[in-house]
């Protein structure tokens, strides 16, 4: 097995450097549908523990991933980068955002446009917060407004080429939850949607991971996507739901509307347990991922699909009930890009390390058949 080292954008970043392993996959991922092959490993040198979050596939098959460097000891999150791991295994750092204060979550969701440009959110507090493009030479440049979002989390763009990022929790825990927009025109940040279905629970917090974990707050709206001609759909991880925002003839957002999951809950969590990224086909079918699966003491599948016109869940990957090799924490998908990927998506594991729980399989990125081609938008 290859071993690379990433190493950062500064001095001090080879202090925390996580060391990446690759492993090639088979048929070049050839995948039938709830068939998976781990594609990828992120290793650790202790007391710091790499934390990959977002995942998106340019163009040519690149895998773009936002890495954190978490120190173990104080639960900071000391270093923030993109890298890129083309098909061959090798691996380059492409951006460094720096550490982020303590108590936020640093690099967060990627999208990647057409030209190979990416888009990262970035909860660091530090003149790196925000939402920032990365042209494939590295060149960066700060989105105008996105300062302002407080927890800046996952991306997509509609057809018009506005950009879209959910905002995982309001300043206010009592305010509701939002989603943002960088207008094509505008081109700075505004609010776009703003709803209580799309904020966290702020009393009942029902969802906190499962002991030994420390209990602290999940997010609300997460994982977003878009589907032509008019669909933003969007998970709140903390309330266990899919949700619906239309947007309206003029551009603004329509009611948002639940298509899967009630809240208040009824009941312990079925086929959704705290739903997190969001990836769409070209059926307009839905897919998320679960990210306690294997850490729940009762079965949940790592990976669903979900029909938006039915309301119908459907497990892809066998649910799970104890931590196994190919999964760890998955918090982000997307789509294959090449043409035998196009029927798979590519997940990526933060570990349950992230969350205070016992070691499970590692941070990895693990390939996984749907049988579906993926949506590939702007």
């Amino acid at each position: 097995m290859k071993r690379i080292i990433i190493v950062g954008g500064i001095a001090s970043a080879l202090l925390f450097a996580p060391i990446l392993a690759f492993a090639c996959p088979s048929a070049f991922g050839g995948l039938a549908k709830g068939e998976t092959e781990v594609v990828y490993t992120f290793e650790s040198e202790p007391p710091f523990a790499a934390s990959p979050e977002g995942i998106a596939i340019d163009r040519r098959g690149n895998k773009i991933v936002t890495l954190r460097t978490l120190d173990t000891d104080t639960g900071v999150i000391v270093g923030n980068e993109l890298v890129k791991i083309d098909r061959w295994g090798g691996a380059t750092v492409i951006a460094d955002f720096g550490p982020a204060e303590p108590g936020l979550l640093g690099a967060l969701g990627v999208i990647v446009d057409r030209w190979g440009n990416a888009y990262v959110a970035v909860a660091s507090g530090t003149a790196t917060h925000g939402v920032w493009r990365v042209d494939p030479d590295g060149e960066m440049r700060h989105l105008d407004g996105s300062e302002g979002i407080f927890v800046p989390n996952t991306l997509t763009f509609d057809n018009r080429g506005n950009l879209y990022v959910s905002d995982s929790y309001p300043l206010d825990p009592s305010e509701p939850g939002l989603i943002w927009r960088y207008g094509r025109r505008g081109r700075v940040f505004e609010i776009w949607a703003s709803d209580h279905l799309l904020a966290p629970d702020p009393i009942n917090d029902p969802l906190s991971p499962p002991p030994p974990a420390p209990s602290f707050p999940l997010p609300g709206v997460n994982g977003i996507a878009f589907y032509p001609p008019n669909h933003i759909y969007a998970v709140n991880s903390e309330k266990n739901l899919v949700l619906h925002v239309p947007i309206m003839s003029d551009g603004t957002a329509g009611a948002v509307e639940t298509i899967v999951g009630t809240y208040p809950p009824v009941g312990p969590p079925d086929m959704l347990f705290a739903p997190d990224g969001l990836a769409v086909d070209v059926r307009g079918n839905l897919y998320t991922v679960n990210p306690p699966a294997g850490f729940t003491g009762f079965p949940v599948s790592p990976l669903v699909k979900i029909d938006p016109r039915t309301g119908e869940v459907e497990a892809i990957v066998d649910p799970i009930a104890a931590p196994i090799d190919d999964f760890d924490f998955p918090t982000s998908l997307a789509f294959g890009t090449r043409f035998k990927d196009r029927k798979t998506v590519f997940t990526v594991g933060t570990s349950s390390i992230a969350f205070g729980l016992p070691p499970g399989a590692g941070p990895r990125i693990t390939q996984v058949g749907v049988g579906v081609p993926g949506r590939i938008g702007r």
